[in-house]
């Protein structure tokens, strides 16, 4: 069985479509439509939300000790302080050791649902509430995931989602503002890629990860070539100068930090259906966990799938 690195995008999705807004179900469903922002990243996302927060100077946010790095990026463009905490042997939050950390400059509690699995919210929620700090869910991993039957990202004062993680798209974060009733403005009309741009990045993956052979024999003989040919006699560029964001990238670019999604992708995060995408996600899991199951020197952290 092949299991691709990356969500993989149906050609008729890509190509069949008129680039037009179309409302997103899960948007829809879950979120209040007035809450809702989109951004270029996800990481821009959770810069824009703490921005949003407006907390006084000096105060702290705390973060997990296991992180990749863009996140605490983002905490320290805003100017804000950074206390790592302790996570148990499932990379939940030690809440038996958070107490530790307390002091009247703590002001936020970041909390990572790590590979898409639920951090226990509710325990989280009543620590937050008792010690009147603000929730923040990082659901990067975790579009569509559920937790104690409750959708991951309502939980939060603020959350967010990296469309990239999950989704075929090239680019896209959103920011959550579930508590905040006067909700951050965002001008989803500054493209970062261009819609040319943005279908050539579709249609290259989609050849390179469901037909590699065909895909390598026409960039050795026209992808190459007519790349080079077209950077001469026109740059296919977005007035920022920018190609595509990438999922994996641990930067967070300042001069970046304004850009909204670009349509095609918002348009292909509205065409995505929930359960088919879950259950795909899941069936695919089994199968890595099975494979690694048979090879006892490893630690897996999540041996089944609730």
């Amino acid at each position: 069985m092949n299991i691709t690195a990356f969500p993989t995008l149906n050609f008729s999705d890509a190509f069949l479509r008129k680039p037009e807004e179309i409302p997103c179900e899960f948007i829809q469903t879950n979120f209040s439509a007035k809450k809702v922002s989109f951004h270029f990243r996800g990481a821009n996302a959770i810069y824009h939300g703490l921005k949003r927060l407006s907390l006084p100077k000096g105060s702290t946010v705390l973060m997990p000790a296991y992180h990749c790095g863009v996140e605490v990026d983002a905490v320290l463009r805003n100017k804000l302080e950074v206390k790592f905490y302790h996570l148990d042997d499932k990379l939940n939050v030690d809440l038996t050791r958070l107490n530790g950390f307390l002091d009247e400059t703590v002001k936020v509690l970041f909390v990572i649902h790590y590979f898409g699995m639920p951090q226990p919210m509710g325990e989280i929620s009543r620590f937050c509430q008792k010690h009147q700090i603000l929730l923040f869910e990082d659901c990067a991993h975790a579009l569509y995931s559920r937790g104690d039957g409750r959708v991951l990202g309502t939980a939060g004062d603020l959350s967010i989602f990296s469309l990239q993680k999950s989704l075929p798209v090239v680019d896209g974060g959103v920011l959550i503002e579930n508590q905040n009733n006067n909700p951050l403005r965002f001008n989803d009309e500054i493209n970062p890629i261009s819609l040319r741009r943005t279908k050539m990045v579709y249609w290259m993956n989609h050849l390179k990860l469901n037909t590699p052979g065909v895909f390598f024999l026409l960039n050795g003989i026209f992808f190459t070539p007519a790349k080079y040919l077209f950077r001469v006699f026109k740059k296919s560029r977005s007035s920022k100068g920018l190609a595509v964001a990438t999922a994996s990238t641990h930067d967070l670019n300042e001069e970046y930090l304004e850009l909204g999604i670009s349509q095609y992708s918002k348009q292909i995060f509205a065409l995505q259906q929930e359960n088919v995408i879950v259950q795909k996600r899941r069936k695919n899991y089994q199968t890595l966990l099975d494979g690694l199951n048979e090879e006892n020197s490893r630690y897996i952290v999540y041996k089944y799938l609730a």
